[in-house]
């Protein structure tokens, strides 16, 4: 019964968004906006009779952007059914957290799963600026609220880290206030609610605000909110920490949404320098219980990871790779820039800096260049090298050797070397 239910109701979106797309492809950009407004402010159900005063092509399109937000939360894949044909495509896929809307509430989302800061939505019944979401948690004026004012923040983020994810039981939409923690404070009103959640290869964590102490009606309507927050799905997740590669190895971690153990997954990275520029294999993990993988890794250079399994690819992360720059002391009093990386650095230039405690900051006291290159036999690393020189600086102070941004690009950013004191 269920699933016979689910198909009539796949049926009937699918049909709402053939003919949304019809409708709205000559519409100019205003119009799309009033249509936008006109469904955030009357529900989400399409079948709502509009006002008589609103244009009828108008109305129908207000309806029918409803009924795509509905259908989101069912998993419909609705970028792809909108985008014209022969244009540029994005999947919907793995990108979405929010909020459908509800009337007297205001939802705001922001963020890119995968990178190292989390997709945020919030939800309040008290105005929000649109710069929330960037500037953190929206409880600066507090005390300036109605005693009945809700704000609740959810951030997402990828599963697969194993200490993080036992903080996030697995759970199912929709969520329920019931199974938040309130945070006490000695001697004050429970004000804070954190609600934390596994759901679909992702960990959702959400903080539940209110101006006071609140009734059971207000506790019903956070329920209410909590019960719209949706996530589009996504079989195979992918993040990466830190995005940008030093001296120390970065973990690249995800999870698949079936949540069951020993999944196969392949990860892939295209690398910058590499023709034919594509990805590529780079290494096979199995998921563990729950459904998350994780792996120490290195690159080479700049380049993108994503995942695969099943046939299913995750989204794409950007991973920044620093020079590997060495400085090393030639006694008596000589030193010696290399540079080691899967490329030549030949000609190219690096600084040595000091740092002036005075000034506060590090100051160029040398410009050199690379003038020998090569590859010991059998090893996958180039061998960069400056002349040994000596340096005219006081004893006891800091230096380091630099390779700047405009040195390293296009395939790494800029690197320094390890603190050596003179």
């Amino acid at each position: 019964m269920r699933k016979r239910s689910r198909d009539q109701q796949e049926l009937v979106i699918r049909q709402l968004l053939d003919r949304l797309a019809a409708e709205s492809a000559d519409l100019s950009e205003a119009e799309l906006r009033r249509a936008a407004r006109l469904a955030s402010s009357e529900g989400r159900s399409p079948e709502e009779r509009p006002q008589p005063w609103r244009p009828l092509r108008l109305r129908w399109v207000a309806a029918a952007t409803a009924a795509l937000l509905l259908a989101t939360a069912l998993g419909f894949d609705v970028a792809e059914r909108l985008t014209p044909e022969g244009s540029a495509r994005s999947s919907y896929a793995g990108l979405g957290l929010g909020f459908l809307p509800s009337p007297g509430w205001t939802v705001v989302q922001a963020g890119v799963p995968g990178s190292s800061e989390s997709t945020k939505a919030i939800a309040a019944n008290v105005p929000l600026q649109p710069a929330d979401p960037q500037q953190g948690l929206p409880l600066t004026a507090l005390q300036a609220w109605p005693p009945w004012g809700i704000v609740i923040v959810a951030s997402l983020s990828a599963r697969g880290d194993p200490e993080r994810d036992a903080a996030f039981p697995v759970r199912t939409l929709p969520l329920h206030f019931a199974n938040a923690t309130p945070v006490r404070t000695a001697g004050q009103p429970v004000l804070e609610y954190v609600l934390r959640a596994g759901v679909g290869g992702y960990n959702i964590d959400a903080s539940v605000n209110f101006a006071s102490e609140p009734t059971e009606e207000i506790l019903g309507q956070a329920e209410d909110q909590i019960a719209r927050l949706v996530v589009a799905s996504a079989a195979v997740t992918i993040a990466v920490r830190p995005t940008i590669q030093g001296h120390s190895p970065i973990r690249v971690f995800g999870a698949v949404s079936s949540g069951k153990k020993d999944e196969q997954v392949t990860v892939q990275y295209k690398q910058c320098g590499l023709a034919p520029v594509q990805f590529r294999d780079e290494f096979e993990v199995t998921t563990e219980e729950g459904g998350g993988w994780s792996v120490e890794t290195a690159v080479g250079a700049n380049g993108v990871f994503r995942a695969v399994s099943r046939g299913e690819t995750s989204n794409e992360v950007q991973v920044l790779k620093r020079v590997d720059v060495r400085l090393a002391p030639r006694p008596p009093r000589r030193y010696q820039v290399q540079v080691v990386e899967r490329m030549s650095f030949w000609r190219k230039r690096v600084l040595i800096q000091r740092y002036d405690r005075r000034l506060g900051r590090w100051i160029v006291v040398k410009r050199l260049r690379l003038e020998h290159s090569g590859a010991p036999p059998g090893s996958a690393y180039v061998w960069s090298e400056t002349d040994d020189f000596t340096l005219d600086v006081p004893k006891g102070a800091n230096i380091r050797a630099v390779v700047p941004g405009d040195q390293a690009r296009p395939c790494h950013v800029a690197g320094y070397s390890t603190l050596l004191r003179a």
